[in-house]
């Protein structure tokens, strides 16, 4: 009978471990960092344009969130990436825009007197044999449109094993978003 009670205190204990390690093994990575220069504080800028992220799939879903939760943002005009097109359009910059993207942004980007651009990247891997967890890494900056200097830059790294690719995505864009928020005050934009 001792050993049948040790075996269950045994057995319980190992329990105990699985489960405490269980949210380790849900999400392996989370890594964020934002870097604001600090030369831009309260520069009071009026308009910004969100570009198109690039990237592979992920970037229309990570491009339109951004875009969603960015623009309603008080004492800051945010032109959404979804307007992009239309805006190279009216500017006769489409044609460039196929040829060289950002040149042409950048161009858009005085003619409407946006202060900055925000540009950014996504790359998204789904769990296959090889690889046991999606990951999602987003890379945005917001880039002064005069002289193209980087004004502020965020980097959002998640990795987990449970869960679909798209709420990882969103997760990390949420997480992008808010630090794309913080430099936006920091230049003038009132957080809602």
């Amino acid at each position: 009978m001792y050993i049948g009670i040790q075996f269950n205190v045994v057995a319980v204990i190992q329990v105990k471990r699985i489960f405490l390690l269980f949210p380790s093994i849900v999400l392996l990575c989370s890594c964020t960092a934002v870097k604001f220069n600090p030369r831009y504080e309260q520069q009071q800028w009026h308009t910004v344009i969100v570009a198109p992220f690039s990237g592979d799939s992920s970037e229309r879903t990570v491009s339109k969130r951004v875009d969603y939760q960015l623009s309603t943002l008080a004492g800051i005009t945010v032109i959404p990436s979804y307007n992009v097109d239309m805006l190279l359009k009216q500017h006769d910059l489409q044609e460039q825009y196929e040829q060289h993207p950002r040149e042409a942004l950048f161009e858009l980007a005085k003619k409407v007197n946006a202060d900055g651009v925000i540009e950014g990247e996504v790359i998204s891997n789904h769990a296959n044999r090889s690889q046991a967890f999606h990951q999602v890494e987003i890379t945005s900056r917001i880039v002064d449109t005069n002289n193209l200097a980087i004004v502020a830059t965020s980097y959002e790294q998640n990795s987990a094993l449970i869960g679909s690719l798209n709420e990882l995505s969103m997760q990390s864009t949420d997480e992008i978003v808010a630090e794309l928020q913080i430099a936006l005050a920091k230049l003038g934009a009132q957080l809602p």
